[in-house]
């Protein structure tokens, strides 16, 4: 559960007791929960047992996540809150949802702007006081399918540039077999392709499976630490201690969605 992100949304409880009428509108794709835990675990696991006293955490298109609120971290640790320079709407809203439940007293947190197509974030990060002798996670959490291949490469080769020693990379990869005509009309895909292209956001980027680990390694240049396979993910959450899983007895994300953990460094 997320005692922070509930002051986000406080219409939320009202909002999805409509599921009925809007199912149409909005519809909730196959494994779509166990995607957001799975997903949420994995990075939130990799976070706590890296990060050191001085580390540095950079949430990119932060929206709501709620890291730097929820999670305890060693003294010292500080978070960089990345989100889009066009839509400020959303960084004020959150800003002003925090202070108004108090919960914004945290020096360690850094809202920063910024426009991924034009600027550069070495530049913004460091103006925002980023310091890149000291080692850094970066959580690129649901970008990658939305890039180009050459936006990735981009995109982590400027991550690199500004890394110290011991720096990870935390995102994802989406299967290739997203991007082809047959997901679109398939049961469990569909949905999602329903979903993106309402909201103006369709699937640009995949790779396939079998030449995931060569990507990482021989194009991008980085050590896979972790790679966490759909069924890896569903089977490590059941497993977990405590965990609360909605099971509509689907594969997360509809079986395409892997995870990463990548040493920059």
């Amino acid at each position: 559960s997320d005692g922070v992100g509930k002051h986000f949304f406080p219409w939320k409880a009202a909002f999805f007791s409509m599921t009925r009428t809007l199912k149409g509108f909005m519809p909730s794709p196959p494994g779509g929960s166990a995607h957001l835990a799975t997903r949420t675990w994995f990075y939130d696991e990799q976070i706590l047992s890296t990060i050191k006293p001085g580390w540095q955490v950079v949430i990119c298109g932060a929206g709501f996540d709620t890291r730097a609120y929820r999670m305890h971290v060693p003294r010292g640790v500080r978070f960089f809150e990345l989100d889009l320079a066009e839509h400020p709407g959303v960084q004020n809203y959150k800003r002003r949802q925090l202070e108004r439940n108090g919960i914004l007293s945290a020096p360690n947190v850094t809202f920063l702007p910024i426009d991924f197509k034009t600027q550069s974030i070495s530049d913004v990060l460091a103006r925002g006081g980023h310091d890149p002798k000291q080692p850094t996670v970066f959580v690129l959490e649901g970008v990658t399918m939305y890039l180009t291949r050459e936006s990735v490469a981009e995109t982590v080769a400027a991550m690199k540039a500004i890394s110290a020693p011991g720096s990870l990379l935390l995102c994802e990869l989406f299967d290739a077999r997203l991007l082809t005509e047959a997901a679109r009309d398939d049961a469990a895909l569909g949905p999602y392709w329903k979903f993106v292209t309402m909201v103006g956001e369709p699937y640009s980027f995949g790779v396939e499976p079998a030449k995931m680990a060569s990507f990482w390694t021989k194009e991008l240049g980085v050590k896979i630490i972790a790679h966490k396979t759909p069924e890896e993910q569903r089977d490590e959450w059941l497993d977990t201690p405590g965990a609360i899983v909605i099971d509509d007895g689907l594969l997360p994300h509809g079986g395409i969605c892997h995870l990463f953990s990548l040493r920059l460094k």
